[in-house]
């Protein structure tokens, strides 16, 4: 994914709950970002995963996939934020469904390029 670098700190390709990988340079985190892979269930094509941007917020990001077809799927994604510090509230507050909306199309262009250019 264009401008998602991670670190894989398990030293292994599968995922598998309890991972650990950390991203320095995405969406719209300040700092490196630690995530932990709660929740993992291919076979209902369902994932969860906790991002701690340490003294700022932690957040758990919930991902469903239903497939619609051979070539469409829709895709649900939910996050959910506790704030740590003023500024992890502050990020909250402005995180508003104007936002979210904003940022969720972003990714939505960025997965419709990137999967044209591997097909």
């Amino acid at each position: 994914m264009p401008g998602w670098d991670y670190e894989n700190i398990m030293g292994r390709l599968e995922l598998n709950e309890d991972d650990v990988f950390v991203t320095t340079s995405h969406d719209h985190a300040v700092n490196a970002v630690i995530w932990i892979v709660k929740k993992y269930c291919p076979e209902t094509y369902e994932v969860q995963l906790y991002r701690v941007e340490a003294e700022e917020k932690v957040g758990l990001v919930a991902i469903k996939c239903h497939p619609l077809g051979r070539n469409s799927t829709k895709v649900r994604v939910a996050y959910t934020y506790i704030g740590l510090s003023e500024r992890g509230r502050r990020f909250i507050e402005n995180f508003t469904e104007e936002a979210y909306q904003e940022f969720i199309e972003e990714w939505r262009t960025l997965l419709i390029e990137y999967f044209a250019n591997k097909l």
